[in-house]
């Protein structure tokens, strides 16, 4: 690159910059000018000017405090060809200064238009924020730890992923994952993936955020914004069509009640933890046969099927093919083609990770060791539940229960539900105008995204 082309691209973000500037100032017609000017904003990666410009609560806080400001910006910095670290900078009518650290993602090459742009204040003296690697493992979990989620009810519940959390995240290629550190420790992370999905006929992807943890002594300064900031899907995964991001909120935890997106009314994913002394127990009704049924490694083609035959008219299901199944299969080392088990009606892909699970009720306290259902398909919900039956048999005793994902509104929920100990009620939250879409019938739920 010439230099002159390198003062062009510099001058074009610079501009891009100020417009951002006048945007944070409420200038209406730097708002009106996004509509005239095709050249400011790409428009492929618009999740709502309005909405943003609504909803970022610490602008709205300062304005109803001090009245009307007007942002400029301050230092630049450069961090690749197309991802900026700018400050904006507003002085209060009280002589005090605030000020937003921006990440601004242009376009590589004029004209520089902006594809996305978060902000977060600066983050405390000797926080700084870098990408996850798999030595920050032990302090992720024991983040995990620290931070429980806490139901309206008092319920807390605590995740210990112990040796395994770097697994989880590789279920779910590709992650981009972000810890915030301090003192050589980590007090904040935050992850997000892409999932392969079906959307309006389409094969795309979603992005799928998840594992936000904040540390306590942390979450009053900017950590968790800035984390958020940093797990940016339009920066990552660029090429690929990524039409919207969404994470999944039980509504009754206390410390995620205001999530960026809006929940889908009506729609709750059950994160169903299934007994295993429930299943392996005799039904009164039950022919004494029926936990007596040989189960086989299924070849692929009648896993494709039965999945097909399963969740194959659900929204967002991708289809499944031979490819996609051993790419899933070479992510971790002990979830493979051996790991399903089934018969020519059912199949269940059972990952025994031993999660352990501690909750806390009043004065209860439980605890629990967790293996997972990743993938799963039935001729018909009766053949699914005596699938899982029959396999509860022959797992590892130490493990207690098996965690399910599915739709309430999917035919096998009312027949598993009877057998949970418990049951998380999840939100969909996600863009404003995805909703309609997730509301058309059951959801499908991958269980590696859990």
């Amino acid at each position: 690159m010439t230099d002159a082309e390198r003062d062009a691209l510099d001058a074009a973000k610079a501009a891009r910059l100020t417009w951002i500037a006048r945007l944070y100032s409420y200038d209406e017609e730097a708002i009106s000018d996004v509509v005239a000017d095709e050249q400011l904003f790409d428009r492929r990666n618009d999740f709502g000017m309005q909405h943003f410009l609504d909803s970022y609560r610490p602008l709205t806080k300062l304005r109803d405090k001090h009245g009307p400001l007007v942002f400029r910006v301050g230092a630049v910095e450069h961090e690749a060809s197309d991802v900026t670290l700018a400050e904006l900078h507003a002085d209060l009518p009280d002589g005090g200064r605030v000020t937003f650290i921006q990440r601004v993602r242009f376009e590589a090459a004029l004209p520089c238009r902006v594809r996305y742009w978060s902000s977060y204040p600066p983050l405390p003296d000797g926080v700084r924020i870098r990408p996850y690697a798999p030595t920050d493992a032990p302090g992720c979990v024991a983040l995990e730890r620290l931070c429980p989620m806490e139901s309206a009810d008092g319920t807390r519940w605590v995740l210990d992923r112990g040796d395994r959390f770097d697994d989880y995240l590789q279920l779910m290629a590709p992650t981009d994952a972000w810890v915030a550190e301090y003192a050589g420790d980590i007090v904040g992370f935050f992850s997000c993936a892409l999932r392969p999905v079906t959307y309006q006929d389409e094969s795309c992807y979603a992005v799928y955020q998840h594992h936000y943890r904040v540390h306590p002594e942390h979450r009053a300064g900017s950590v968790s914004v800035a984390l958020a900031s940093h797990v940016d899907p339009r920066r990552t995964f660029d090429g690929l069509n990524v039409p919207f991001p969404y994470s999944l909120v039980d509504p009754d935890n206390v410390h995620m009640q205001h999530v960026g997106f809006p929940a889908v009314p009506d729609v709750r994913i059950a994160r169903l933890t299934l007994s295993l002394s429930a299943l392996r127990a005799p039904l009164a009704s039950e022919d004494p046969e029926a936990q007596e049924i040989e189960l086989d490694t299924p070849s692929v083609a009648s896993i494709i099927a039965l999945m097909d035959a399963t969740h194959g008219e659900r929204v967002l299901y991708p289809g499944v093919t031979a490819e996609a199944l051993q790419a899933r299969w070479s992510r971790v080392v002990d979830y493979n083609h051996a790991s399903y088990r089934g018969t020519d009606d059912a199949f269940v892909g059972l990952w025994l990770a031993g999660e352990r699970n501690l909750l806390e009720r009043a004065e209860q306290r439980e605890e629990r060791r967790l293996g997972f259902v990743l993938d799963y398909g039935a001729r018909a919900p009766a053949d699914l539940l005596a699938t899982l039956r029959r396999a509860a048999v022959d797992i590892d005793p130490t493990l207690t229960h098996l965690a399910l994902m599915c739709d309430t509104r999917a035919p096998e929920y009312a027949l598993l539900e009877p057998f949970a100990d418990d049951v998380a009620s999840l939100a969909i939250h996600t863009l404003p105008w995805i909703i309609a879409d997730l509301q058309q019938g059951a959801v499908y739920c991958d269980g590696a995204y859990c």
